[in-house]
């Protein structure tokens, strides 16, 4: 994506973006677990910034650093560099993070200001069913229905999709994801969420 932003992620949900295989393109940011960096630019950007809490988005930050100064190719995706990270693929997990990382993206956008990273689907879905269910709640919920399947819908038509069990129940799933990132969002809009996190840090 070219930003972060509520708008950049709808339309990545209901678009999927194309890749290519086997050259490297440039990305807006990379996840800190699978990166390698010129460590002479880095320090140049002035690093990682240690002042962020965890889920902030240290990679993007140093991310953007790295292309306003070197420009828009020094930060890129190559797929043919392939590296193993472990972690729990567990749903419980992954949602956890999501809640972590909402929590990370309220606490940017109370230092930054501009348009909040939130989840999109989900939260969409329920605004939409609860404006229209009090005048028709067959339609209410037929609205939030479609929204959710929205992105499946999406992903569905991909070439390289399997259909199978784990992909038919992607809306739920997706839909419990947006919902662990918004609330984190919301808890992570209260101060008391970061002094908590800085004093479990030590």
């Amino acid at each position: 994506a070219h930003h972060p932003s509520v708008w950049s992620r709808l339309a990545r949900q209901l678009r999927p973006p194309h890749f290519s295989a086997t050259k490297a393109f440039p990305v807006y940011s990379v996840l800190g677990g699978n990166m390698s960096v010129n460590r002479n630019r880095v320090l140049e950007v002035g690093g990682f910034n240690e002042k962020l809490i965890f889920g902030e988005s240290e990679e993007v930050a140093l991310s953007e650093a790295l292309r306003d100064r070197f420009g828009e190719q020094s930060v890129v995706v190559d797929p043919l560099v392939v590296l193993v990270h472990r972690f729990d693929p567990s749903l419980f997990k992954t949602w956890q993070r999501s809640f972590i990382y909402g929590r990370g993206a309220a606490q940017r956008w109370r230092k930054n200001g501009g348009w909040p990273s939130l989840p999109v689907v989900g939260p969409l879905a329920i605004v939409g069913t609860a404006v229209v269910a009090p005048f028709s709640w067959p339609l209410g919920l037929s609205i939030g229905m479609l929204t959710l399947a929205t992105p499946w819908v999406s992903w569905i038509s991909l070439p390289s999709t399997n259909r199978h069990a784990t992909t038919l129940a992607y809306p739920l799933i997706a839909f419990v994801d947006d919902l662990a990132g918004a609330l984190g969002f919301f808890r992570g809009l209260s101060r008391k969420a970061d002094n908590w996190w800085r004093v479990r840090q030590r």
